[in-house]
């Protein structure tokens, strides 16, 4: 026992004398930064719902149900009507060769908390025509659950009702590229709805009701 104890001194001795050759400690590791996250720009923070002024334009794509895709541009134009400016911008698809649907009211114009949708004024038999009458209006800013027209009011003009059916809702559009929206369901009179995906001051990239569902597929002027 006392010869190996001496031994194990002898070798602690040693070790001190010659340095210890124990392999150097691994180098440490670089700090790791998270990637960063791109900050999204808040769903109500836009001067408008749509950006009705001339020069903006919607290229988009119809897919009627069981026909072939269709394509087009929608144009903000202005035009006076009743001593009022209003803008249109077009969104249409051929039914067939005699039939141009039209998917939106004739004309639309920004109002306090929103954009309101008119028909076009048929009656030709005035000197002046006159101006249009609102069919609906999509609120903006609203809370989830919002409905036009609120209060007791058990519906609009034509029986048109609006509910913000979603906020922040995510779609994904044909080319693959995914946008925060809010959803609009429109209703008539006979309970048939349309749906309006919208980025808040950019476009209303997917309208989707039975017979038809509208693509924006990009635009110009933003």
């Amino acid at each position: 026992m006392a010869a190996r104890n001496a031994l194990l001194v002898a070798l602690v001795c040693a070790l001190a004398a010659g340095g210890c050759d124990f392999p150097a400690d691994p180098p440490l590791k670089a700090p790791v930064t998270p990637p960063a996250v791109e900050a999204r720009p808040h769903i109500d923070s836009a001067a408008a719902l749509l950006p009705l002024r001339k020069g903006v334009g919607w290229v988009y794509m119809a897919q009627p149900k069981f026909m072939a895709p269709q394509s087009g541009i929608a144009w903000v134009t202005e035009t006076v009507m009743g001593g009022t400016l209003y803008h249109r911008a077009p969104f249409t698809y051929d039914l067939n060769p005699v039939k141009l649907v039209l998917v939106l009211p004739h004309c639309m114009r920004q109002v306090d908390r929103g954009i309101a949708f008119y028909d076009a004024p048929f009656d030709t038999l005035r000197e002046a025509p006159r101006s249009p009458r609102l069919m609906f209006v999509l609120p903006y800013p609203a809370a989830r659950g919002a409905e036009w027209p609120s209060g007791n009011a058990p519906n609009g003009p034509f029986g048109m009702t609006v509910t913000v059916q979603a906020k922040d809702t995510v779609i994904a559009d044909p080319a693959g590229a995914t946008w925060h929206t809010y959803r609009y369901d429109v209703r008539d009179a006979k309970g048939e709805r349309t749906s309006l995906f919208i980025v808040p001051g950019k476009a209303i990239v997917r309208m989707q009701r039975d017979d038809v569902t509208i693509h924006t597929m990009s635009w110009i002027g933003l």
